[in-house]
């Protein structure tokens, strides 16, 4: 489905399909997960939904539901493990 992915809620272990117009960003999590931000509330805090499925899976489904127009980048672990093996 077009400007749709799907992803699964870490909490309740629940599927969930997302509208991509709803994303401002998408962070990495300390265990490989994905926090996909929607917003920030009136206290400037990031709001939004801790996924199961890994960072990088998850932009490849923004990109790809996207049309495109959003590019995943390398995730920070591998980011980091490069930049490591080059030193």
């Amino acid at each position: 489905m077009k400007g749709f992915i799907e992803v699964t809620e870490k909490r309740e272990h629940v599927k969930m399909l997302f509208p991509v117009s709803r994303i401002s960003c998408v962070f990495e999590s300390d265990d490989g997960g994905a926090f996909i931000e929607t917003g920030v509330d009136k206290r400037g805090e990031s709001t939004g939904v801790y996924v199961e499925e890994a960072f990088y899976t998850v932009a490849q489904k923004v990109a790809a539901a996207s049309g495109g127009h959003c590019i995943p980048i390398r995730p920070n672990q591998e980011f980091k493990q490069k930049i490591s093996n080059e030193v």
